[in-house]
């Protein structure tokens, strides 16, 4: 429980991927449910607005979630979960298919 598996393909946003999820611990063991936890760290990254790194990461087509398709992309409700139950996605070939 609680520990962090960072995935090779995202090593270059660790710093990223760990603040976020330190946040959600430290929400949660204030009491705060997993869902909640989440929306606030979440709130909690906006610190790293403007940084490309970070703003290629929340575009990261592999766990961008449903907002930030939709703001990004224009992605509808139904694209995106078509997207979600075929991920995780290789290539821009495979997204296409």
């Amino acid at each position: 429980m609680n520990e962090i598996w960072i995935s090779e393909k995202l090593e270059d946003f660790e710093r990223y991927i760990l603040y976020h999820e330190i946040r959600e611990i430290k929400y949660r063991a204030m009491g705060d449910d997993g869902s909640l936890a989440h929306r606030k760290a979440v709130e909690d990254e906006k610190v790293f607005q403007g940084d490309q790194k970070w703003e290629r990461l929340r575009r990261e087509i592999n766990i961008a979630s449903p907002g930030i398709l939709k703001e990004f992309a224009g992605i509808s409700e139904g694209t995106f979960r078509a997207i979600m139950r075929n991920r995780p996605y290789y290539s821009m070939e495979e997204l296409k298919k």
